[in-house]
This record gives C-alpha cells, sequence and structure tokens, in this order.
C-alpha cells in the first residue's frame, strides 16, 4: 500500500496539482485529458514527453496535442464552449472528433504513464469504468477531477470509479474538496 505520500504540486499554489514525486524517476508519460492552457502539466514540460487532448487548447511547444475528445467511442460530437466549463454533454455548435482511449494510445505509441490526468466534465466516468486491468498496469497514477457537484446524480458513478481504481491496486486520496479532485497511486510490492 501507498502509506508515505510524497506529495508536490505541479502548480505551487493548488492543491488540486498535487501528484505523487515518483512519477519524475518513473519512465512513463505525461498524459493530460483537458489541458486549459497545459496551466496543470506545465511542470512536466521539459522534464518528460507531455502528451495531451483537448478541443480548444492550442499545442505548445514540448507538448504533444490531439485537439479533439477521447472518450467511450469513435466518431464525432458538437460540443458547447463556456469557457472553463465546457460541455460534452449539451450539444453546441462545435464540431470535433471523438477517439477511443486505445485509438488515443496507439496514435501517440504510448506505452507507459507516469501521470493521467482527467479532468474531461464527467467523461472521466466511462473512461475509467471501460479501462481494463491492462490499462491500469500501464498507468502509475491518476489525478481526476470528478464531477458529482455539478450533476449531484454522478455521486454514485464517483463511488463507483473509486471502488474500479482500488480494485486495481490503487490508493486514493482526495487531493481537493473545493472541485473533487482524487489522486491515484499504484501500490508497489
Amino acid at each position: 500500500m501507498t502509506e508515505n505520500w510524497n506529495l508536490i504540486r505541479t502548480i505551487p499554489e493548488w492543491d488540486y496539482s498535487s501528484v505523487d514525486s515518483r512519477c519524475l524517476s518513473h519512465d512513463g508519460d505525461i498524459v493530460d485529458l483537458g489541458c486549459l492552457d497545459w496551466d496543470w502539466s506545465n511542470f512536466f514540460i521539459g522534464k518528460k514527453r507531455v502528451i495531451g487532448a483537448d478541443p480548444y487548447e492550442k499545442e505548445k511547444e514540448g507538448t504533444e496535442l490531439f485537439k479533439g475528445v477521447v472518450w467511450n467511442y469513435e466518431g464525432k460530437i458538437k460540443i458547447q464552449n463556456n469557457g472553463v466549463g465546457t460541455s460534452i454533454f449539451e450539444e453546441g455548435d462545435d464540431e470535433f472528433d471523438v477517439i477511443t482511449w486505445d485509438m488515443f494510445c496507439d496514435k501517440y505509441k504510448i506505452d507507459k504513464i507516469s501521470v493521467l490526468k482527467l479532468n474531461i466534465e464527467g467523461a472521466e466516468y466511462d473512461l475509467i469504468k471501460g479501462f481494463d486491468k491492462n490499462h491500469f498496469d500501464k498507468i502509475d497514477q491518476i489525478v481526476v477531477s470528478f464531477h458529482h457537484r455539478i450533476k449531484p446524480e454522478w455521486q454514485k458513478d464517483t463511488e463507483e470509479c473509486i471502488e474500479i481504481l482500488k480494485r486495481n491496486n490503487y490508493s486514493i486520496k482526495q487531493i481537493n474538496f473545493l472541485w473533487d479532485w482524487f489522486l491515484a497511486v499504484k501500490n508497489v510490492v
């Protein structure tokens, strides 16, 4: 079990950016789904390979970007852009490509992940529920913003995803209470 958390912040003043420091020595990539100005993953640029997915983000030097949505199907999606609170659940005028997690990993040749960051406005539930043992085996840490504060009926989905993470050998810590961010760190023997 992960008993001695050694947390660092990718944004010094924000607790939601907490990760275990072993991500700096782990040989995987940083994957940032829901990049939002690359604020969370900027810390890793130049230290690790950083790959993101966000329909509205711009590629930044030192990053690779899929300008679309990673979810549980392949196709198109129309999104309503509300700035920070962009929703994939409310149809809008902006159309983007949607690819599956496996397609995303194949496209960017992602084999190991030091940290997977998920801030994807409710799609994190389907993504985590769709992962199998092989997916989890490749991911050392997952930092996720669950969105039950926006839709209280998603509380059961948050609880189910936390149980899925525990069953897949992660210790879980809530790192931010205002926006419901959790950190899942793979237990090492």
